[in-house]
Order: structure tokens, then C-alpha cells, then sequence
């Protein structure tokens, strides 16, 4: 039997599936004859001198797993004075309205994403390059972030509900009732300062701190946007 390491880590403290190492790594690959096969073998949480902090290693060949927050994009497409929003199909927040949102994936740069994850929600096609970056929202009870870009359209479109949506559509600010706004405690005052800057067209990028409970740990700082002359 050829040595073995960390194909499928078994952690002490978090689900499995957060630190399996990447497909196409050979951590955890063994090798028998002209034949390949992961196998399992036990991860545990260690102290690491050089990092002053805990990683989770491969008790059988020392691999340290990084474990790094996801990140998370969001498109605020706007007509006039209304958002498109989702009513969400799926937990968390299932049946409340929120922008379309969801991970990046391998390859996407910021934009596509967004763009991508908007498609898949409403139907809606956008040109990557015409997005203008919204806001950073560091979510780190949970090891997210979250990167939000903004568009505005002349017209209403066309939309669709993607499977993760039971309703998509247009909004403004009082057609989303206070409880149906989904996260609107952890949120504070942001989609209140985001309809008054679409309204009085004085945008701004928010950099957002949420902390693990609506009034705790939040905090926000807005820049400016110049315009050119």
C-alpha cells in the first residue's frame, strides 16, 4: 500500500466537505500499480509556529488545509426609483425579497459573477463591463464576503424566476414591507441609505461590517464617488 494523506479529511470540529483539499491535488491520492485511489485518512486542528494560529493538517503526511472565507456577489439593478429582487425559494430567508446574489465561482472575476448569478435568478442578461461597484460587506461570524455592483436600466426588462426564486421582479422602497426584507436586522440601515442615493443619484461604495447578531458588531463607512469633469 503506498502512503496515503488527506483525499478525504476527517476533521474534529466542522463538517468534512469544507476541507477536502482540491480535486486536483495529490494529497490523499495512493497509489496502487498504474492505478490511482483517494482514500480517507483523519485531520485534526494544530498549532502552526510560523502562523500564530490553528489550521487543520493531515494527521498522515503534515498538509496544512487553508480554510479561507467564500465570497459572495450581488447585482443592484435599478429602474427609476425600483430594485429587482428575489423572493427567495430556499433557506435562509425563504419567502422574504433580497437582490440576486450568490457565490463566485473558479474562473469568474467579480463582475461575471454577478452577472452570471443575476441570469440564473431572473433571466435577466447584463454586459459585465457596465456593472459600477456598490459596496464590500465582511461577514466574518459566518467566513463571508460579500461584493455588491449596481446598474441602472432605462427600461423594464423581461424577467424569469430561476429555480432558487419564487418571484422575481421590480420594487421600490415601500413595496418591500420592514419583515420581508430578507436580513434586514443584520443589515441596519443599508437598503434605507441605498434608496436615498437612488433617489437623489449621489452614489457612493460602502464598505459594511455585520456581526453575528442584528445590533452587534456593525459598522459602516461610505466613499465618495468623483465624478469625472
Amino acid at each position: 500500500m503506498g502512503n496515503a494523506s488527506c483525499s478525504s479529511l476527517r476533521v474534529d470540529v466542522r463538517p468534512r466537505s469544507q476541507y477536502d483539499p482540491d480535486a486536483s491535488s495529490t494529497c490523499g491520492v495512493e497509489q496502487r500499480g498504474e492505478r490511482s485511489e483517494r482514500v480517507e485518512v483523519d485531520g485534526a486542528r494544530r498549532w502552526i509556529d510560523q502562523e500564530e494560529r490553528e489550521r487543520y493538517v493531515c494527521l498522515s503526511c503534515g498538509t496544512v488545509h487553508y480554510q479561507n472565507p467564500r465570497v459572495i456577489v450581488s447585482c443592484i439593478v435599478s429602474v427609476g426609483d425600483k430594485l429587482l429582487m428575489c423572493r427567495r425559494a430556499q433557506e435562509p430567508g425563504r419567502g422574504r425579497w433580497a437582490p440576486p446574489a450568490g457565490f463566485l465561482e473558479c474562473g469568474e472575476t467579480l463582475q461575471q459573477g454577478a452577472t452570471r448569478e443575476t441570469y440564473e435568478e431572473t433571466g435577466l442578461a447584463i454586459d459585465p463591463d457596465r456593472l459600477e461597484l456598490s459596496g464590500v460587506i465582511n461577514i466574518p461570524a459566518i467566513d463571508q464576503i460579500v461584493v455588491t455592483f449596481r446598474i441602472d436600466l432605462e427600461t423594464l426588462p423581461v424577467l424569469r424566476p430561476g429555480g432558487e426564486c419564487l418571484e422575481v421582479t421590480f420594487l421600490s422602497e415601500h413595496e418591500v414591507p420592514e419583515g420581508d426584507f430578507a436580513w434586514r436586522g443584520l443589515l441596519g440601515p443599508v437598503p434605507a441609505r441605498f434608496f436615498n442615493e437612488l433617489r437623489s443619484r449621489d452614489f457612493s461604495i460602502n464598505l459594511i461590517t455585520v456581526g453575528p447578531s442584528p445590533g452587534v458588531g456593525f459598522s459602516e463607512r461610505d466613499y465618495k464617488i468623483q465624478r469625472r469633469r
